[in-house]
Order: C-alpha cells, then sequence, then structure tokens
C-alpha cells in the first residue's frame, strides 16, 4: 500500500471521527458558520449560543466547550466579513446607479441643449 494512500485513510478517518464524536447540530453549525452568507453565520450564532447553555446544564456527553467557542468565534467573524462586504457592494451598487442617473441625464441635457430644472 502507497504511503499516500495510508496517510489519506488516516486523515479521512480522523476528520469522520472528529465529526463523529461532536453533538450534530454543533456540526451543523459550524458548516453553517463557514458558508459566507450573513444569515447562515447568524443561525450557526444561535445554536451555539444553545450549545452553550446546554454545555453550562452539562446535557452533552463529551464536553464541547471549545468546540463551542469556535462555533461561537467563526460565526461571530462571518457575521462581520459578510456584513461589511454586503454593505460594500450595496453602496457601490447605489454609486453606479447615480452615475449612469447622470451620465443619461448629462447626455439628454447635450442632446435638447438646455437643462430642465424638473429632471
Amino acid at each position: 500500500m502507497s504511503p499516500f494512500e495510508i496517510f489519506f485513510k488516516n486523515f479521512f478517518l480522523s476528520i469522520k471521527t472528529f465529526f463523529q464524536l461532536h453533538d450534530r447540530y454543533l456540526t451543523f453549525g459550524l458548516i453553517l458558520a463557514l458558508i459566507p452568507i450573513p444569515f447562515s453565520g447568524l443561525i450557526a450564532l444561535l445554536i451555539a449560543l444553545i450549545g452553550a447553555i446546554f454545555q453550562i446544564q452539562n446535557k452533552f456527553i463529551n464536553n464541547e466547550s471549545l468546540y463551542i467557542i469556535l462555533i461561537l468565534t467563526l460565526s461571530s467573524l462571518n457575521i462581520w466579513l459578510t456584513s461589511t462586504l454586503f454593505i460594500f457592494i450595496y453602496s457601490e451598487f447605489f454609486n453606479y446607479i447615480n452615475s449612469v442617473k447622470d451620465f443619461i441625464l448629462n447626455y439628454l441635457n447635450a442632446l435638447v441643449g438646455k437643462t430642465n430644472q424638473f429632471i
């Protein structure tokens, strides 16, 4: 057997066992925290906060505190980055729309030859 095959087999086996050891809903929250959509980060944050409450009440079989902290951190980062990105896209889009409107009005003004105060 090739050393590469052994390496990748052990690597994928360790990933599989990692996800099997942790709660499914927290794993779903981790996946949502990694998707770059603002609402998925918010849902992941809510899952992590509820998971933190369950961790404080010792409802989990395993200690999930580090996993919950990871999800909280990633979901907060996700919300911040995607919100910043969408605000930037939103402002750039409306700047573009205003520049197109100004271009059309200037073109019509040059075509007609006089300015109209009501346009």
